[in-house]
């Protein structure tokens, strides 16, 4: 039986990035980590399904900055993933203008973006 250690995924609690995007049936969305201090960053993928729905689940050690993209477009939207139920919504083609909700330290960044 596995033990609990510090290193068990049970211990660390998970991120789950569910989104919708607006003519983005049966795209390729990706999630890209944007950590400048770190000298790789992840990659991860998936498929939209016909609706535009898709979903990422995982861990971050801390909130970290992260990019999606589609198969459509490269624009950036960026945004900070955190250990906690997160969802995207927008339009697949026009991604910066896509909103991010569920995380509080994602709140505080937009918050300061309407001031600077």
């Amino acid at each position: 039986m596995p033990g609990l250690g510090p290193d068990s995924p049970e211990t660390h609690p998970t991120y789950r990035l569910s989104g919708q995007l607006e003519g983005g049936a049966h795209q390729k969305v990706y999630l890209y980590e944007r950590a400048i201090y770190k000298a790789k960053n992840r990659v991860d993928s998936t498929q939209a399904d016909a609706q535009g729905n898709f979903r990422f689940g995982g861990h971050v050690s801390e909130p970290t900055y992260y990019m999606p993209q589609t198969s459509l477009n490269t624009q950036a939207l960026y945004f900070y993933l955190e250990n906690i139920p997160m969802h995207i919504n927008g339009q697949a083609d026009s991604l910066y203008q896509t909103r991010v909700t569920g995380s509080p330290q994602e709140a505080i960044r937009q918050q300061h973006d309407q001031v600077s």
